[in-house]
């Protein structure tokens, strides 16, 4: 059981984006059924009904649930008239929770999942393998090719992925158009267009919209702001992963020129150019209040700037640059954020899936991803015609052939999962160092975490 609670296998498995959440994460203190009232926007399901002999059903939630969740619950109650009881934990919990469920032969029919959490928690027996007979093989909205790769250990499937209609989400970059037109800059979907869009036209473009607009002798405008989870996005950009995942093992890919490449552009831009913002971390605040003209957020933060005042049509929406290795290609860096299983023991696959089909069918039709909320009917039709138009020129990284791919894992946010040693990281890059030898100095951290994980795995339970 030790094994199970390794502090160093749950840091090192945890990916960045989801980090930046869990901080603001609280456990409640207490379970809570959810109130079936009806579902308010999604009323139809996506796929067929199915035969659920046992509907109430209990499920394990890692993050305050927003309101797609009860949205979900309340499908699944119009649909099979099972009643959810959802148990709220904190997210650095989450190994220890499930391993305890395990152990005292507690059934839990649902338990949400990032990316890293599968195949090692598989690994060490905590999930249930998923009855993919059970799962219609034809539908267009259960992703396959996930389910058949990344979800997969050794034989068996262990979560249930769907086909995600934002996938550009990933490698989005908002900018302030409204800034863009008062200074007569060209804007990243004009460079787009023009197919300029890389990494030397980025950091132009950033370094022209940094700029002291009220002559006070300091910058208060920088191009472009970005929390840790930039990297994550860059190595995606520049057609690179920094993890490797052969024959169930993990190894680093640091070495590799593709990432070289990404570290030195952050670099430049900081160090060099000034035009990325100074300030710790502020990207979401800064764009939000006009002191960044452009920032790695996501569409899943689109709609909450709105919201939080941002003047409306003022936000614009690109895909990030392309990087010199990626030869004018633009890769997809996840397929999905979260992910469904069941608890190892639970034996209510039925109920399993009938949630999960319910919650997809909100997922999709509301083009949301737990626990983020974008809807669909926030955009207008021109957006949507320019989120299709990403989408569409967007290459997964399963179809480049690429041979540093995390086949398995999801590498992307590796770099940046250990909290700690990611804010290191990045603040000696920001001192001017060489990227070399910042490198060099957290690899052996970075490979005792993966020595770790490797550990388990080699001895998992079959």
């Amino acid at each position: 059981m030790k094994n199970f609670l390794s502090k160093a296998l749950m840091v090192t498995l945890c990916l960045a984006m989801v980090l930046q959440l869990a901080a603001c994460v609280r456990d409640n203190g207490g379970n809570k059924e959810e109130k079936p009232a009806g579902p308010q926007r999604v009323e139809g399901l996506l796929f067929e009904e199915r035969e659920v002999k046992d509907a109430n059903i209990d499920m394990l939630i890692f993050w305050p649930p927003k309101s797609d969740i009860p949205e979900a619950n309340a499908l699944y109650y119009k649909t099979y008239g099972g009643k959810v009881r959802i148990i709220e934990k904190q997210w650095d919990a989450k190994t220890a929770t499930i391993s305890s469920y395990v152990a005292a032969g507690t059934p839990c029919d649902v338990v949400l999942l990032a990316a890293n959490d599968i195949q090692t928690f598989a690994a060490q027996g905590l999930l249930d393998p998923i009855d993919m007979s059970k799962l219609d093989a034809d539908s267009s909205y259960l992703d396959f090719d996930y389910m058949n790769g990344n979800a997969k250990y050794r034989d068996n499937t262990y979560a249930i992925a769907y086909a995600n209609v934002t996938d550009v989400r990933f490698l989005t970059l908002l900018y302030n158009a409204k800034l863009f037109k008062q200074y007569g800059v060209k804007t990243p979907y004009e460079h787009f267009k023009a197919g300029n869009w890389d990494y030397d036209q980025f950091r132009a473009t950033a370094a022209e919209m940094t700029m002291d607009t009220d002559d006070d002798g300091f910058v208060d405008l920088f191009g472009f702001d970005a929390s840790l989870t930039v990297f994550g996005r860059l190595f995606s950009a520049n057609a690179v992963q920094p993890l490797k995942f052969v024959n169930n093992q993990y190894s680093l890919n640091l070495e590799d020129p593709r990432i070289l490449e990404s570290y030195q552009l952050y670099s430049d831009m900081y160090n060099i150019d000034k035009s990325i913002s100074q300030t710790d971390f502020k990207e979401y605040q800064n764009f939000l209040n006009g002191r960044a003209a452009m920032a790695s957020l996501s569409m899943d933060q689109y709609a909450q700037l709105y919201l939080d005042g941002m003047e409306k049509g003022s936000v614009e929406f690109c895909i990030f640059p392309s990087g010199p290795s990626a030869k004018g290609k633009y890769f997809m860096s996840g397929d999905a954020h979260t992910f469904i299983g069941s608890v190892k023991g639970s034996n209510n696959m039925d109920a399993t899936i009938a949630w999960a089909e319910c919650a997809i069918s909100v997922w999709l039709e509301l083009a949301q991803d737990s626990p983020r909320e974008t809807l669909n009917y926030f955009y207008s039709d021109e957006e949507k015609a320019r989120i299709k138009e990403l989408n569409d020129i967007v290459v997964p990284f399963k179809s480049t052939g690429l041979k540093h791919n995390a086949e398995g894992v999801q590498g992307a946010g590796y770099i940046t999962a250990t909290w700690l040693t990611a804010q290191s990281m990045m603040s000696e890059i920001r001192k001017n160092i060489s990227v070399k030898t910042v490198i060099e100095k957290f690899k052996p951290t970075l490979q005792g975490e993966l020595d770790t994980a490797n550990k388990i795995l080699s001895g998992a339970a079959k």
